[in-house]
């Protein structure tokens, strides 16, 4: 099991990791339905409101209740308790999902799909499964 390292770097005794996940140049982890990235940030991947990057693991205080995660080549997306999906940073090819091309260092909600149970992110593109076991996807179709 995975203990969860928060921020300034120490281990609490109680929490293990529910989810982790790679990008390209990015991890991603969460425990206890937060979510803790570190990495490369260009794009805004972390979803933290920055575009800086860290060698240390960062909380996002955006995201709560986050149940599950992936990481693309520079975006990653979260699945929260509720069925929605939420993503951040490179945008170029809507892999965020938001009916935009924009980047985004915040995250933002994937329009139109609720009741999604899994979730993943491709290279330039990003896919859920909803509990009606219909497949969605978004992004660069190439």
């Amino acid at each position: 099991m995975l203990l969860c390292t928060i921020a300034n770097g120490t281990l609490p005794s109680t929490s293990f990791a529910q989810s982790i996940a790679a990008g390209a140049s990015h991890t991603l982890v969460v425990c206890d339905y937060q979510v803790q990235v570190w990495g490369f940030n260009l794009y805004g991947q972390f979803g933290n409101g920055t575009n800086t990057d860290s060698y240390l693991p960062t909380s996002v205080p955006l995201l709560t209740n986050v149940i599950s995660l992936d990481g693309g080549s520079n975006f990653s997306l979260f699945l929260k308790n509720d069925g929605t999906v939420w993503a951040s940073g490179g945008n170029i090819f809507g892999q965020l999902g938001d009916g935009t091309n924009t980047d985004s260092n915040i995250p933002v909600q994937v329009s139109s799909l609720t009741n999604a149970i899994a979730i993943a992110a491709g290279w330039e593109h990003s896919i859920a499964l909803k509990n009606d076991s219909t497949v969605w996807t978004w992004g660069n179709n190439g």
